[in-house]
């Protein structure tokens, strides 16, 4: 289960979420469909799922929930 982050900013693609933010792996039944996720992490603010770069921090993507 994914404890949803609190939204203190809204993070857009190319921006860096902290150090602090809460990463998860990408489930392996999203990863089977589309392998090239498995690289990321994610994280939930605003009902929408926020694919990070762990590498950078960066925001790559994010997707409405």
């Amino acid at each position: 289960r994914v404890q949803p982050a609190t939204a203190t900013v809204e993070y857009r693609v190319g921006m860096r979420v902290p150090e602090s933010a809460q990463l998860y792996a990408v489930p392996d039944t999203v990863a089977v469909e589309v392998p090239a996720l498995r690289q990321y992490k994610y994280m939930m603010v605003n009902n929408r799922v926020v694919l990070i770069d762990p590498a950078t921090s960066e925001v790559v993507a994010e997707l409405v929930n």
